[in-house]
């Protein structure tokens, strides 16, 4: 098996952090994650999120 390490691209970005904020939380227990330290998808941070990349 090859593996290849490269940099993240900022396209990829949104859909990892979705991967997470949209995971069971049993599923984020099971790998170890602080759900208390996940960001909150709210309206608010969507419209914002979207209004920084205009």
């Amino acid at each position: 098996m090859k593996l290849e390490v490269r940099e993240i691209h900022e396209s990829e970005i949104e859909i990892i952090v979705n991967y997470f904020v949209a995971a069971d939380e049993k599923f984020l227990k099971g790998i170890g994650a602080d759900i208390n330290k996940l960001p909150k998808r709210t309206i608010g941070n969507i419209i914002r999120h979207k209004i920084c990349k205009l």
